[in-house]
């Protein structure tokens, strides 16, 4: 096998490229790195600060379902209907007719979900 010199330097080109491509994303990930050490390690007060609020909000977002939900109300846009008490009526005022409704009494009305709006699947049974 016989290499020519213009083929040395192509692979002598290719290979160095590919060494420069790697050391740039090399770089890139470093710096990425270091600059989140960094951010980390300057405020660590701050940094456990952020963590307590989030958790924080965190246990409020759950609350806020948890505790209407033992009284069978539910929160967002279907706040004010009651499992047992509510009845289809009331849930066409509150948010409209079903986009799937049920065929029968024991069907369920299923309103879809889109972006930003969640869906529901409701049995009046």
């Amino acid at each position: 096998m016989s290499f020519s010199p213009s083929s040395l330097k192509r692979a002598n080109l290719r290979h160095i490229a590919r060494n420069v491509a790697l050391v740039a994303v090399a770089a890139v990930g470093l710096t990425y790195a270091s600059g989140e050490l960094m951010h980390a390690s300057a405020s660590p007060a701050v940094v456990q600060t952020k963590a307590q609020s989030a958790q924080e909000h965190a246990l409020e977002t759950i609350m806020s379902f948890y505790k209407p939900a033992l009284l069978g109300q539910f929160p967002g846009a279907v706040k004010g209907l009651t499992v047992g008490k509510s009845t289809r009526s009331d849930v066409d005022k509150l948010i409209g007719k079903a986009d799937a409704p049920g065929k029968d009494a024991d069907a369920i009305d299923v309103y879809h979900a889109e972006m930003g709006h969640p869906g529901y699947a409701i049995s009046y049974k």
